[in-house]
């Protein structure tokens, strides 16, 4: 029987993909509390995974796999998997920060892909740099010439997540980086999502300085990287044009935290589902921000949009109040409140005049 058209995407190691995916696709869900249910996903089928599922039921994840998802700590070596779909990865980097795990799927021939990888043509699977399930090395290493034409795709994938262990954003001792490095570590984020984002600067920062001259704060990188690829999974869901805009805050009311805005004009068919799933997303997501001081704020109403006639806004605001080094978790959360009531966020989404910041600013 001939494999279905689904099945070819996840399986084919030819599949035309933008070079920014590295033969991926992705999946985030939760490890804490609700288990395995996604959060945010770019897959060629959402049949097989979509946000709101459960990655353990849909993937068919064996014993192993669903041993690494639910330990209570993180920091494993990768974990690579045979799943329904194909094969993939799971990482463990998002666990402690935002008590996320991630699935990545690398499409390519899952059986030839397994006999590299018993093979050593990623090094051995020790446990530290990666790890393999007992379905894949039962699969045996005696590679057939039909193998070659996975063997790109499979390093290409590992090539990717060997480079991006220690995250997107790098900061200095301080916690800091230079908001265009920022700028940097979003664009490829939302390269690696696959949706568009345009940079804006408000007008009134600009005219302090060059921005490219300020730093930020960023305390707790890999949370941020977590609430990022969420929020952009979001814009390539649910966007009208799959392309946002995130307007950067340089020290924003003097503070020192990063500060930025994401919206997008909502597709004006979303469903009562799809809504209400993206609250839940968003709740999720302010927990994860209250720990470390960072608030997530997601307003209910829409407001007209500014780059699509005749379709509204959808807005989030991420602004990082408190040092969560400097502080118990409980004084951050009643001081995160005491902020969030003295900040004007509510007046902020359309009286914000921005002007772009492009790759030549």
């Amino acid at each position: 029987m001939r494999p279905s058209i689904a099945r070819r995407m996840w399986t084919r190691p030819d599949l035309p993909m933008a070079s920014s995916f590295r033969r991926m696709s992705f999946a985030l869900f939760r490890t804490d509390g609700d288990v395995g249910r996604i959060m945010a996903v770019r897959t060629p089928d959402r049949e097989m995974l979509g946000i709101g599922q459960r990655i353990q039921d849909q993937l068919a994840l064996c014993s192993d796999a669903l041993a690494y998802m639910t330990r209570p700590y993180g920091g494993e070596a990768p974990l690579f998997v045979l799943t329904r779909t194909g094969i993939g990865v799971l990482s463990s980097r998002y666990r402690l920060a935002a008590g996320l795990g991630l699935y990545l799927h690398i499409h390519t021939q899952p059986d030839a892909a397994a006999r590299l990888i018993n093979r050593g043509v990623l090094g051995v699977p020790d446990g530290m740099a990666f790890s393999v399930t007992e379905e894949i090395r039962q699969m045996g290493d005696t590679v057939t010439a039909r193998d070659d034409s996975s063997y790109s795709a499979l390093l290409e994938a590992w090539e990717a997540i060997r480079l991006g262990k220690d995250g997107v954003f790098t900061v200095d001792g301080a916690g800091s980086l230079p908001l265009y490095r920022l700028r940097e570590g979003i664009a490829k984020l939302a390269d690696f999502v696959g949706c568009g984002l345009t940079f804006t600067l408000p007008r009134e920062a600009y005219g302090h300085g060059d921005p490219r001259g300020v730093s930020v704060k960023c305390y707790r990188p890999a949370a941020f990287e977590a609430v990022l690829l969420c929020l952009l999974a979001e814009v390539r869901e649910r966007s009208a044009t799959r392309r946002g805009v995130c307007r950067l805050d340089p020290c924003p009311h003097g503070r020192e935290g990063l500060a930025l805005t994401l919206r997008y004009p909502l597709y004006p068919d979303e469903t009562f589902d799809g809504e209400d799933f993206a609250r839940g997303v968003h709740d999720y997501l302010t927990a994860v921000g209250e720990t470390w001081g960072l608030d997530l704020y997601a307003p209910a109403r829409l407001t007209p949009s500014r780059e699509v006639n005749g379709l509204s806004d959808v807005t989030v605001t991420l602004d990082w109040l408190l040092d969560p080094a400097a502080l118990a978790t409980s004084d951050i959360k009643a001081r995160l409140a005491l902020a969030r009531d003295r900040s004007d966020r509510e007046a902020e989404p359309t009286g914000v005049e921005e002007i772009p910041w492009d790759d030549g600013f």
